[in-house]
């Protein structure tokens, strides 16, 4: 866990694999391991493979069957991740809760995803995870005042949705707390990126790729694809050479295709833009043609300016903010006029119900 907290995971998995070497069935260790080789270290196969050791040491585990539920749900495998979401549910209906929304969420169904957490502070209402759930899906659906209220930290969703004035706001308050954060600085370089500001960038994503992230490159990791995309843009705009970020941003899309993961909205947005910036256009175009409402691109960021110019990409956010607008609508009409569950969390207010009837 030093290791952890010092954001050297390849330190931390040396520990925990001489935690196994001294106790084979210590069924935790089995699954911080998947953790640190998901989220920050990128190996997606390896990964999802040792799920089930944890699960197999440990069957009544909360964390191993979140982790195996979401690890089958990357892989398609929707009925059998159901049916561990569906376990959970005797034991953590909060985890449960968030396994179907957060599938509902991945592929889009957002107006879904949103009943089903909120539904969940019903059963769990301190669950901090579903309520941030909620928060994220409303910005998304242009709810960005109720959004803000319900969870006036997170800086991801308004940066990819575009609220960058917001996600600056509240990034400001990130370093401020604890200005070592490498996550928080890997958020503030993109924002720099953003707003074109190669230096400020490259100084802040250049640290972080040579130290901390030590090169590697991951859907939730220090550097994951629109950091390393911001990094390998600011290097170019001054002067540098962004080779060995693209060839990283490379091996990366190989490890989620290696894995056999389904693309699903969530994480599709960093892995198309990566995958277009690589050169692989038609497959980012035609993996974003097939996604439903859930994937986000900022539009209007210095460094994806290439991608925003394309003609096709265009007309997919055109087609995008219809399926936005389609689970907004979806949403008020499951939900306006009814003492629905969750309700003294969110409701929609009656002017965004009454521009709905209109």
């Amino acid at each position: 866990f030093v290791y952890w907290s010092l954001n050297d995971p390849e330190g931390a998995r040396r520990s925990m694999e001489r935690a196994l070497e001294i106790n084979p069935n210590y069924a935790a260790a089995h699954n911080w391991i998947v953790n640190i080789l998901t989220d920050e270290l990128g190996e997606y196969a390896e990964g999802l493979e040792r799920t089930w050791a944890a699960l197999e040491r440990d069957p009544l585990s909360i964390p191993a069957l979140a982790n195996t539920t979401f690890g089958l749900y990357d892989l398609g495998r929707v009925d059998e991740a159901g049916a561990l979401a569906d376990d959970l549910d005797a034991i953590a209906p909060a985890f449960s809760f968030l396994a179907h929304a957060g599938w509902a969420g991945m592929n889009g169904r957002l107006a879904e995803a949103v009943q089903l957490r909120l539904e969940g502070l019903e059963a769990e209402p301190g669950s901090v995870r579903l309520r941030n759930g909620v928060a994220g899906a409303l910005q998304i659906l242009g709810f960005e005042d109720d959004a803000g209220q319900l969870d006036p930290t997170g800086s991801w969703v308004p940066f990819r949705t575009g609220s960058f004035d917001v996600a600056r706001e509240r990034q400001d308050r990130l370093l401020a707390a604890d200005p070592d954060d490498a996550f928080a600085q890997s958020g503030d370089g993109i924002l720099l990126a953003t707003r074109g500001d190669a230096e400020g960038a490259l100084a802040v994503l250049d640290e972080l790729w040579e130290g901390a992230a030590a090169g590697r490159i991951s859907r939730n990791g220090i550097i994951e694809p629109f950091s390393a995309l911001a990094l390998a843009w600011a290097r170019q705009e001054t002067g540098g050479d962004a080779e060995e970020i693209l060839d990283a941003l490379q091996r990366h899309q190989e490890r989620v295709s290696d894995a056999g993961l389904r693309l699903v909205d969530r994480s599709l947005g960093g892995i198309a833009i990566a995958e277009y910036m690589v050169g692989d256009r038609d497959a980012a175009l035609s993996a974003l043609a097939d996604a439903g409402a859930g994937w986000q691109i900022p539009q209007g960021t210095a460094f994806l300016a290439e991608f925003d110019a394309d003609p096709e990409v265009q007309a997919l956010r055109e087609r995008h903010a219809r399926l936005i607008a389609a689970e907004r609508a979806s949403l008020l009409a499951e939900l306006c006029g009814t003492d629905h569950p969750g309700s003294d969390v969110w409701t929609p207010s009656e002017a965004a119900c009454a521009a709905a009837d209109d």
